[in-house]
C-alpha cells in the first residue's frame, strides 16, 4: 500500500499527541499567543498616533516528531 502524509492545522493538544503517537505527521501551530501580544502591542502603537502596518505576519510553527522530540525549538513554549 501507499503511504498517505497526514497534516493538520493548529497544532493543538491532541495534534501534538497524535505526531508523538506516529498518526499525524505534522501540524502547523498557529501561536494565538503570539497573535494577542502582536495585537496589543499594534494597539498601543495606534492608540500613541504611531504608525500601524495594515497587514502583520505572525510566525507559525510546522510541529513534527522530529521538532517535539528535540524540545530546542523556542517557540514550543507557546504550543499547548
Amino acid at each position: 500500500g501507499q503511504q498517505v502524509t497526514m497534516i493538520g492545522v493548529d497544532g493543538n493538544v491532541d495534534a501534538v499527541k497524535s505526531i508523538k503517537e506516529g498518526r499525524l505527521n505534522a501540524s502547523v501551530a498557529q501561536l494565538p499567543y503570539l497573535v494577542g501580544k502582536q495585537a496589543v502591542e499594534n494597539v498601543k502603537k495606534a492608540l500613541a498616533g504611531e504608525k500601524v502596518e495594515e497587514s502583520v505576519a505572525v510566525p507559525t510553527l510546522v510541529l513534527t516528531k522530529d521538532v517535539l522530540d528535540a524540545g530546542k525549538e523556542p517557540m514550543l513554549q507557546y504550543v499547548k
